[in-house]
């Protein structure tokens, strides 16, 4: 009986060794001269948002200051979640556009004045111009029913703080896309409107309350906080036939880079 002879078992060849890895050349920290200030604007601006921009939204109560004046406010918390809305809350667009109208605008500037504000929430911003401005003729608070409880109360709750325009704050309703029903009716001196453009919601409603509020003679002032650029640019073209569109460019003692102020000037056509 024949076997085939067994060839000898081959070891496998050694493997190459790994090639070198690569590495950079270690870069020293860039070092600071003594004299040199670590605080750059853009740090700067950083820390004054941080140092406003805290949150609000787990608090049944909350204070802030004007005109060297302590305005109180109530809010509800969890609104959304309950089915009531965003208006429930002090968003941080109220306090951009009230430290603006604080900072730039002259305690007589809307002396004798008729102000609408549309979609007004707490009411933040109404109280914030009765704080500011002296002699104002209407501060006319509007939003839908179901805020005007919250709103009521907080205009209450700062009945004794001497709140030079405190007298000319009505509290009304007003249904964005049907006939203005508001006293006095439109148009209006100035309209305010602070964060009431969303994603997810028909912003055509806002665009129909500001056409029938007011006339080339109109001041309007917004605030807008930015979320999406779809939101942004939709609403803002179809603005545009309409509304000279003005971005307010002046530097605040606080920053919020998502959020930004506007002029609306009403178009003669």
């Amino acid at each position: 009986f024949n076997c085939p002879l067994l060839a000898p078992k081959m070891s496998s060849p050694p493997k190459p060794p790994p090639p070198p890895v690569k590495t950079s050349p270690t870069v020293p920290p860039k070092q600071l001269k003594l004299n040199q200030t670590i605080s750059s604007s853009t740090v700067q601006k950083a820390q004054s948002s941080l140092a406003w921009r805290k949150g609000r939204g787990d608090r049944t109560e909350l204070s802030l200051e004007f005109n060297g004046i302590k305005i109180d406010l109530l809010q509800k918390t969890q609104g959304e979640l309950q089915g009531l809305g965003t208006g429930f809350n002090v968003w941080d667009c109220a306090i951009v556009i009230g430290r603006y109208l604080e900072q730039k605008l002259s305690r007589d500037a809307l002396v004798g004045k008729t102000i609408l504000e549309l979609g007004s929430g707490t009411g933040v911003v109404s109280i914030i111009l009765s704080a500011l401005f002296h002699d104002t003729k209407h501060i006319i608070v509007t939003d839908q029913a179901v805020c005007l409880p919250l709103i009521k109360s907080n205009i209450e709750l700062n009945a004794s703080k001497k709140l030079p325009g405190y007298s000319s704050l009505t509290v009304q309703e007003c249904l964005w896309g049907a006939p203005i029903q508001i006293n006095p009716p439109p148009p209006y001196d100035w309209i305010v409107v602070s964060d009431c453009i969303y994603p997810n919601v028909n912003n055509d409603l806002l665009l129909d309350a500001l056409l029938r509020t007011s006339t080339p003679s109109t001041t309007i002032l917004i605030a807008y906080e930015h979320r999406l650029d779809s939101c942004r640019n939709k609403f803002f073209t179809k603005l545009e036939p309409h509304f000279e569109v003005i971005p307010v460019t002046d530097e605040l003692r606080i920053t919020a880079d998502d959020i930004t102020i506007f002029y609306l000037k009403r178009r003669n056509n």
